[in-house]
């Protein structure tokens, strides 16, 4: 902490303000319930420093200080000590102790009898509660007859007498652990004073006025590990302008630290503890202290013992299970002194042969890195580069790789294998192909191109990729010089490669003839399964599988195969909990396919309007154009999505467009699932396109193909449209044959999904399909599988169902619309058929009463009239939702109940607030910090604006647009946290301002929008801020911002 000014009997004065951790500061206001206070801790952890200033600032009390600083000194000199302490601050005593000292010194007096008369001056001359303070006691704690005289001189204190003793040692008293039970003594020990990262912030902002983000309070905290002594230094210079990442990166700044430390540290420790100063230098040397390489390194067998006994005696080394680490400063000092002393290549020989011996090389690695040996390095990767790569030594590969210059790659090729090996662990994949490409420019022998051909094709199959049928050739040429290994290798190869045809009897052929491990039989049975449509066993068959990284599989398609089959069957809130649950999006690669798998779910959830979706989908496409996996399974499927995301927006020309490019792509794949699928989603767009004839021809080729490689879901998908096409044309019999057939197949493989809910290669908009299902019925076809469907579906009037759904955008900008189409503002012709449906909307769970809705939307209108201008908007509305209706036939969005009107809520509608309330509820109700955020950040994309704005006076709406405003600024508040921790500044300023958009009286809003600006060096706008805050609450309530703001305003004013 602070640097004080010390002598044997005055008490250290502390110059500066100091900042004392709460807990430690409630432990020394205890002070006078106890008649000893044992203070422990290491050195630099501001032990005597924290106790000063506290009893500066707190006591009035008589305070008498002894500092040992002499290691010989006897009990006798010890007692003399104690007296003159008492006699140096207090003249009374000091009158009435002088015979006593010259008794004590001449020899006359035994050390009891003096402690016995010592006492009974003081309990005659002290009025009131004293403190006596006996520091640096570690000095003579070794010394067990002065300890035994001064536990007599505790026990016989009186009750207003208490004693402080500081050290960096154990206090060996006696009776201390009696003392404690018995609440006669307390102990503070060295965690008492170490920081967590609260206080280290709390301290950089209170003492030195610096607010650190959390990336900075973590480095801080990382290389301190609390340490007080280090945070003041480290505080100090930052206060002084050096940089954070200078100061950690420069051990220049440290240089006097470890000059203290050689002194206070190694040299006294040298003195207590034989041998200390050669085993904590060597073993510097180390990366991790680990007890045999220990014993080995320095040819003894006590280092165990030696290191717990430097645990006690220096609070710098600790233990976690069976591996000891020094304090990162403590390692660095350490090592710069070893470095001068010890030769580089005795050392090296003693851990190569110990790390053989072991078969444990990251000793041997760390050390030759800080020693700067490139040599060795590509001799150790050459000989154990196999070895660590089976074992998943993937670290240390990336250690060494990482420390050699590219030069050596060159002349060493296989480091470049070795270095594509890392990056495919790492899921650089387009790195790790280029690695592999350039040891095959520069391998020559077939050995190893075998090898490197194998690693490539593997690569090349995990992608789904239509290049590995280049390097199947490649191999097969050289069949005959394969290990068994390879062997069994290319036979799942074969299959992948089969799969990625479309050739799915093969793939399930070659499959069951080949004898391959387990892992490997499920992981291509739940793929097949899944491309064969059958989800139901693709689900189980993916459940049984070991939760591995995505590297680790076969196919990337494997790791997001419970994504795929919860997309597909419309388990939407599913899907999404398993990508934020179990998926690690810290790989760039891996946050690439989340961020495309979250999309398709946020499309089915309709987050956001369609548009917006095709604009991401296409950013996606552009980021894959210089993909070097050619046509593979994510270009396809990212193709297949663009395309169907534009003919769901009607925007058909596109889509036409996109189906022709997949085509094109289709034949350099030979893949006959993608070729139906795209020839599925080119005919349908050619049919809404007025290509009716091409369209249905083109549907009908990819029926064919779906049927011939067994893909039940696409075949009945497709089944599905033919029937909806001719139902449409009024083709009575080629409907009965296509319904037939995709009711008929949906029933044997469990598809009923498909007619429930939106899926994402389904249809889209499930109410499409309810007329085919009523006219199912009338004809008989499949009618007790459709009634099932039909009573699933809540529809109790499926014979007037109009064919599509309502979708409303109330957040924001009231948006209406009947399927595909948004109903325009003219169309609406009379503004109180618009207030109708809004106010049907706030009451949709319930049927309002006719007159009820004449009292609130014609309030000043006699009931007659208003009636009358009930049933005008009425009609009206009924005309703008089902334009088709036939005259007498009732309406189906709009229900009636004797004289009260509802909307009919049986999955006719999409409500941008039910969506809200149930994306709010999930994150509430979820106990996963990741799942919670992110519904959250869902629910918050959403929010668009104030409910209903355009109609913010109409008092039918206040409440509810109340009740969604709090939820709203509920989760902002939670959001604004959570990003501000991750240090998303921008994000919060930006999450802050649409807060204050909606209030701006929310004064966590302005006080995060400080921190923030203060955090991205914009102290002006933190001003701003602040001062916008202080005027709008001062003019418009009359109070003054918080204690929270006005403190911020203190520190950046400064």
């Amino acid at each position: 902490m602070k640097i004080v000014l010390k002598s044997n009997f005055i008490q250290p004065k502390v110059k500066d303000q100091v900042w004392i951790k709460q807990d430690l500061l409630y432990k020394y206001k205890s002070i006078n319930d106890y008649n000893l206070m044992v203070i422990k801790g290491r050195l630099g952890a501001g032990k005597t420093t924290s106790l000063s200033y506290f009893l500066e600032q707190n006591y009035e009390e008589k305070i008498y200080w002894y500092s040992i600083n002499d290691k010989n000194e006897d009990k006798i000199k010890f007692w003399r000590s104690i007296i003159e302490a008492f006699r140096f601050n207090d003249l009374e005593i000091k009158e009435a102790t002088t015979d006593l000292v010259s008794k004590l010194t001449a020899g006359k007096l035994k050390v009891k009898e003096v402690i016995n008369r010592l006492l009974d001056t003081l309990r005659a001359k002290l009025n009131g509660d004293a403190i006596l303070v006996i520091d640096n006691f570690h000095v003579l704690n070794n010394k067990p007859s002065l300890l035994n005289t001064l536990s007599y001189f505790i026990e016989q204190m009186s009750k207003d007498l208490h004693c402080v003793i500081i050290s960096r040692l154990k206090v060996d008293l006696p009776k201390l652990p009696y003392w404690k039970i018995k609440k006669k003594a307390i102990l503070i020990e060295d965690k008492d004073f170490l920081l967590n990262q609260e206080q280290i912030k709390a301290l950089f902002l209170n003492q030195y006025q610096l607010n650190l983000g959390p990336s900075q309070i973590k480095k801080i905290n990382e290389l301190s590990q609390g340490w007080p002594l280090v945070i003041d230094l480290i505080a100090k210079k930052m206060k002084a302008g050096i940089s954070l990442e200078e100061i950690i990166t420069n051990q220049e700044n440290f240089q006097l630290l470890f000059n203290y430390l050689r002194v206070e540290f190694l040299d006294k420790l040298a003195l207590d503890v034989p041998n200390s100063k050669e085993f904590l230098l060597k073993t510097s040397l180390l990366k991790d202290i680990k007890v045999d390489i220990c014993d080995k390194l320095l040819k003894i067998n006590n280092s165990s013992q030696l290191l717990e006994e430097l645990i006690d005696k220096t609070g710098l080394i600790t233990k976690e299970k069976s591996n000891y680490q020094y304090h990162p400063i403590l390692h660095n000092c350490l090592q710069q002194e070893a470095k001068e002393v010890y030769d580089f290549n005795q050392i090296y020989n003693k851990l190569k042969k110990i790390s053989y011996q072991t078969n444990s090389f990251e000793q041997l690695v760390y050390y030759i890195i800080n020693n700067d040996s490139k040599d060795k390095i590509i001799e150790l990767v050459l000989d154990q580069g196999e070895n660590w790569l089976t074992s998943n030594k993937y670290k240390l590969m990336d250690e060494s790789l990482s420390y050699l210059p590219k030069e050596s790659f060159f002349e060493y090729p296989r480091l470049f294998i070795y270095q594509g090996d890392l990056y495919f662990y790492q899921l650089k994949v387009h790195s790790a192909l280029d690695c592999y490409q350039q040891a095959e420019d520069l391998l020559v022998t077939p050995e190893d191109l075998i090898s490197l051909w194998l690693k490539i094709a593997k690569l090349y199959a995990w992608a789904n990729s239509n290049k590995l049928f280049i390097y199947l050739k490649k191999i097969r040429d050289y069949k005959a010089e394969l290990s068994l290994k390879e062997k069994r290798e290319l036979s799942y190869l074969k299959i992948i490669a089969k799969m990625i045809r479309g050739e799915f009897k093969k793939a399930n052929s070659l499959l069951e003839s080949y004898v391959l491990a387990d892992s490997i039989y499920l992981e291509l049975k739940a793929n097949l399964s899944f491309m064969q449509g059958n989800l139901t066993k693709a689900r189980r068959l993916a459940d049984k599988l070991a939760n591995n990284q995505l590297a680790d599989y076969l196919l990337y398609n494997t790791i997001f195969l419970p994504v795929f089959n919860n997309l597909f069957t419309g388990e939407v809130y599913q899907a999404q909990e398993y990508i934020w649950n179990e998926l690690n999006e810290n790989i760039p690669l891996m946050e690439t396919f989340i961020n495309y798998y979250l999309l398709q779910t946020e499309e089915l959830l309709q987050i956001e309007d369609s548009d917006k979706y095709k604009k991401e989908y296409t950013r996606f496409f552009r980021q894959i154009e210089s993909c070097p996996f050619s046509a593979s399974w994510y270009r396809m499927e990212l193709l297949s999505r663009l395309a169907h995301t534009a003919t769901f927006i009607g925007d058909y020309k596109t889509g036409i467009n996109y189906f022709k490019q997949g085509l094109k792509l289709i034949k350099q794949r030979e893949d006959n699932l993608y070729e139906a699928i795209f020839k599925k989603g080119l005919g349908l767009n050619y049919y809404y396109n007025g290509k009716e004839k091409e369209g249905i021809s083109l549907l009908q080729q990819a029926r064919n193909i779906f049927n011939k490689i067994n893909n039940n879901f696409n075949l009945v998908v497709t089944e599905l449209l033919l029937a909806l096409i001719y139902y449409k044309q009024d083709q009575r019999k080629e409907f009965k044959e296509h319904i037939k057939l995709s009711l008929q197949v949906a029933r044997e493989n469990n598809y009923d999904y498909l007619f429930l809910k939106p899926t994402i290669e389904g249809i889209r908009d499930p109410n499409k399909i309810v007329p085919l299902l009523t006219t199912a019925t009338s004809l008989k076809i499949e009618a007790e599988y459709v009634n099932k469907l039909l009573n699933k579906l809540e529809i109790n009037r499926a014979d007037s169902h109009p064919g599509y759904s309502l979708k409303v955008r109330a957040l924001g900008e009231f948006k209406l619309y009947c399927g595909q189409k948004e109903v325009a503002p003219q169309e609406w012709k009379r503004k109180k058929a618009r207030e109708l449906f809004e106010l049907l909307l706030v009451k949709r769970n319930k049927f309002i009463a006719r007159d009820r809705i004449c009292e609130l939307l014609w309030p000043n209108k006699a009931l007659k009239t208003a009636k009358q201008n009930f049933y005008v908007a009425l009609n009206r509305l009924n005309k703008i939702l089902e334009p088709n209706r036939t005259k007498g036939e009732a309406p189906f969005f709009v229900i009636k109940n004797d004289s009260s009107y509802k909307l009919n809520t049986a999955i006719t509608y999409f409500y941008d607030v039910e969506l809200f309330e149930e994306l709010i509820t999930r994150g509430k109700n979820s106990n996963t910090e990741s799942v919670k955020i992110n519904y959250y950040k869902q629910a918050l994309k959403l929010y668009q604006g104030q409910f209903l704005e355009h109609n913010l006076y109409a008092r039918w709406t206040i409440r509810e647009r109340e009740r969604l405003e709090n939820l709203f600024l509920d989760i902002a508040a939670k959001l604004i946290e959570y990003y501000y921790q991750k240090e998303g500044y921008k994000t919060v300023i930006e999450l802050a301002n649409k807060i204050l958009q909606i209030d701006n009286y929310f004064e966590k809003a302005y006080l995060y929008k400080v921190k923030s600006y203060i955090q991205l060096r914009r102290r002006d706008l933190a001003i701003k801020t602040y001062l916008e805050c202080k005027k709008i609450l001062k003019q418009e309530l009359g109070v003054e911002p918080n204690s929270k703001l006005q403190k911020h305003y203190q520190i950046i004013s400064v």
